[in-house]
């Protein structure tokens, strides 16, 4: 058992959430092998001015796997845009670190009207070849791994000379990838294996305020993507956090929350006061 729990509601069709606070609604999406705890700091710095929502997606937490026996990006968006309109009730901001970031632009590109505003968090782009192998191999093995293997990525999210708590941020990882369903895990990192990250087309057509956060040493959702698609989307801006690898709305909590929280001020409620006055 982890040392962090959120308590969970059910929503009809299976998916596992958090809710907690008032105000403008704001959805946190995690990454492949995580759960909604991985976005407990969040929670905290956004339940006193807003409708907080985590949700375990699909085949992750307590949520339910899909259906189909080989899901693709769509399957899992449909279950987003779902929950929004029959638990949030309402267009939401949707904020996504890394699966749970290419699922918040998937969203916004097939459900805008469920979108005020996109933060994506350490997400992919246009990977070189080499980057594809790599993940894509990745992928392929995940079929045959025991529990015990499922810890790989920590080597990757977190620094050689990690600080006391970014060693505790990486033994909560190691719990919640122990007790991944492995079904699920390898379903959704297939699917994040091999896309390739938002259609230029796309992005270049969104209305909503864009914000793209990564870290500076993440190698595979890197600098470069995070600012290549900043220049393509309308609205959009960049923030790279030092210091920070993967797991940045872990690791970092503080710094993302301050430039998200800015950045919804600037972008949002500035603009919504306006419309008021």
């Amino acid at each position: 058992m982890t040392s962090i729990t959120l308590p969970r509601s059910r929503a009809a069709d299976g998916l596992a959430f958090h809710q907690t606070g008032e105000g403008i609604p704001i959805l946190f999406i995690h990454g492949v092998g995580l759960r909604s705890e991985s976005w407990y700091q969040q929670v905290d710095a956004f339940k006193n001015d807003f409708s907080v929502f985590t949700v375990d997606i699909p085949g992750h937490g307590e949520s339910d796997l899909l259906h189909q026996p080989e899901p693709e990006l769509f399957d899992y968006t449909e279950k987003m845009a779902k929950f929004i309109i029959d638990e949030v009730k309402q267009p939401a901001i949707i904020v996504g670190h890394s699966m749970g970031a290419l699922l918040a632009l998937s969203l916004a590109k097939e459900y805008p009207e469920l979108c005020t505003a996109v933060v994506a968090m350490n997400t992919i782009y246009k990977r070189s070849d080499e980057a594809k192998q790599a993940v894509q191999e990745r992928a392929s093995k995940l079929a045959k791994l025991t529990g015990a293997d499922a810890c790989a990525p920590i080597s990757r999210w977190f620094s050689e000379t990690p600080s006391k708590q970014d060693e505790y941020h990486a033994e909560l990882c190691r719990e919640w990838l122990l007790s991944a369903n492995l079904q699920g895990y390898g379903a959704a990192y297939k699917v994040f294996a091999y896309e390739d990250g938002p259609k230029t087309s796309a992005v270049s057509r969104f209305t909503m305020p864009v914000l793209y956060v990564t870290g500076e040493l993440d190698k595979n959702s890197n600098v470069s993507m995070t600012n290549a698609l900043a220049n393509i989307t309308p609205n959009a801006e960049a923030v790279i956090i030092n210091d920070s690898r993967h797991m940045t709305p872990l690791t970092h909590a503080d710094e993302v929350n301050h430039a998200v929280i800015k950045f919804l001020e600037r972008r949002l409620l500035n603009t919504a006061s306006e419309k008021l006055g």
